[in-house]
């Protein structure tokens, strides 16, 4: 468990020593692409989660209305 944060204390070092901009260009380089692949996990979960309860909630619609036309 040492290894990786004397690792993460090593960059963190690093990148607080670099001037402004480059400290600015990594982050983004680092932070646009981490933060589009979570969006994505996201989207993709929830939109799992609300079709298949809107899936479930319909086919519940139906299968009520076909009961009261019996």
């Amino acid at each position: 468990m040492d290894s990786p944060l004397q690792m993460w204390d090593s960059v963190e070092l690093w990148l607080s020593t670099l001037p402004f901009p480059p400290q600015v260009a990594i982050l983004v380089a680092v932070l646009v692409p981490l933060s589009f692949v979570i969006a994505r996990v996201l989207i993709a979960v929830t939109d799992g989660v609300v079709s298949t309860r809107l899936v479930d909630a319909i086919r519940g619609r139906d299968e009520a209305a076909e009961e009261e036309l019996e």
